[in-house]
């Protein structure tokens, strides 16, 4: 979850997206800014798009609550 430095980013970056804006970057791969993430893009489109509205919220909830706790010290 704390990423591989060059390689994959902590995954408390979910954090500085908005809701809306993390389900477009789960099921397309397409970060911020509209950059193509060529290992996501592939998992997104393969993998991502079968989990359900629900799943996604609760795994966007469970990042952004992990990043509040990372910034807090804990």
């Amino acid at each position: 979850m704390q990423g591989y430095p060059g390689d994959t980013p902590d995954l408390a970056i979910a954090a500085g997206y908005t809701p809306e804006q993390f389900a477009h970057f789960f099921v397309t791969g397409e970060a911020l800014g509209g950059r193509e993430l060529e290992l996501m893009s592939v998992m997104a489109r393969n993998r991502f798009g079968n989990f359900t509205d629900e799943e996604e919220a609760a795994l966007y909830s469970y990042l952004v609550a992990r990043a509040q706790a990372i910034q807090a010290g804990r």
